[in-house]
């Protein structure tokens, strides 16, 4: 829901020259952890957003949302983390430039694998996105 905000209105499409990567994709084993990705222009946005889990239901500090801009590197993505504001949590253009967070995904058919996420001090203590993700079949 949050990742529907995040992308807007704008005309997606792929990067000249590079697969076709842009849907949504769920964690394996950890079906509360999502990454949507779409094209803008030659540079592609992701967002994660992860979402921990007490008892019967309620959220924890394990509540994570990040939104990254970057490019494909062959079969890798590779983005930097970009302001990102939602209801409870706010990331701005100086941290941005001032962390250098990043992300690198790897895309196989049907298939991403978040191979690194700077989060430690950005999510809450538990909060991981790395791991193999299933695409979402669209209608």
């Amino acid at each position: 829901m949050l990742a529907l905000l995040a992308m807007g209105c704008s005309e997606k499409h792929a990067a000249p020259g590079s697969p076709d990567v842009s849907g949504q994709y769920v964690r394996r084993g950890a079906p509360t952890s999502t990454l949507d990705l779409h094209a803008e222009g030659d540079r592609y946005v992701a967002v994660l957003a992860g979402r921990g889990f007490e008892g019967r239901g309620a959220s924890t500090a394990a509540d994570c949302s990040v939104r990254a801009v970057g490019s494909m590197r062959g079969d890798v993505l590779i983005a930097r983390f970009a302001p990102f504001t939602t209801d409870v949590f706010s990331y701005g253009a100086a941290q941005a430039e001032i962390e250098h967070r990043s992300i690198s995904i790897r895309f196989t058919a049907g298939n991403a694998e978040v191979l690194s996420a700077d989060t430690e001090g950005y999510c809450g203590s538990g909060a991981t996105f790395l791991g193999s993700y299933q695409r979402v079949p669209t209608h």
